[in-house]
């Protein structure tokens, strides 16, 4: 009977595992669970790039549509100069952008209508963080009947057609065909017709990581009819 124990005993230090076998198969088992670690966070790395960029080309859809739509239907009114001046933003470009236009946005449809309206663009920087734009657009009804307050008008910042922007620009083509930065109305010379762009170029920055410093730009071209016509007479 003890020869039979001291049999089994030995046995079962036969099958068992040695300190030395457990430690080598943690460590086997960490390094395992080390490159699927990685290799799952490079996934979500990758995925959460891939919607952040997702997101960012459906908001540049968005404003560039508006922006096309309410220029394409940019029309000339002596009360409404078209003007577009370049701004900085802690060392961001942004921009403030005024015109007369057909492409006014409805949104009660009990007390609004359509017709031609004041628009415009400014950016101001994100009060949660300021190295972030906000692209805002203001939209009133253009009532010859009454007489327009530039300053109140001035105050109105509108709604957010965009954020996470770093920078806006415009610029525009005049009817030699030469490229400005700014379309500013030069009043001190005398019998000179207002004129628009026949072409306005947009551009969109949006930071897709600030800390990383990496960005994704969009871009269009915006051609006006009567811009176009006005610089053929």
């Amino acid at each position: 009977m003890a020869k039979l124990q001291r049999r089994d005993i030995q046995i079962l230090g036969q099958a068992g595992f040695t300190i030395l076998e457990v430690l080598l198969a943690l460590a086997v088992l960490s390094s395992v669970m080390v490159m699927i670690s990685t290799s799952l966070s490079s996934t979500f790395t990758v995925v959460d790039t891939t919607r952040n960029k997702g997101q960012m080309y459906y908001k540049a859809q968005v404003a560039l549509q508006r922006i096309s739509e309410d220029l394409m239907s940019a029309y000339l009114v002596d009360d409404i100069e078209f003007t577009a001046n370049i701004i900085e933003h802690n060392e961001q470009k942004g921009t403030e952008l005024q015109f007369a236009s057909m492409a006014h946005v409805v949104f009660d449809q009990e007390h609004d209508h359509r017709g031609l309206s004041r628009i415009s663009y400014t950016t101001v920087p994100d009060e949660d963080d300021e190295r972030l734009l906000l692209l805002m657009r203001s939209d009133s009804l253009y009532i010859p009947q009454e007489k327009i307050n530039i300053s109140e008008l001035d105050d109105d910042k509108g709604f957010i057609l965009s954020d996470q922007l770093k920078s806006v620009s415009f610029s525009f083509v005049d009817e030699n065909g030469e490229e400005i930065d700014e379309w500013i109305i030069d009043k001190n010379i005398q019998n000179k017709s207002p004129k628009l762009p026949s072409v306005v170029h947009c551009r969109l920055e949006y930071w897709l990581d600030v800390e990383e410093g990496t960005s994704l730009e969009f871009s269009t071209s915006i051609f006006i009819p009567v811009g176009f016509s006005l610089s053929q007479k």
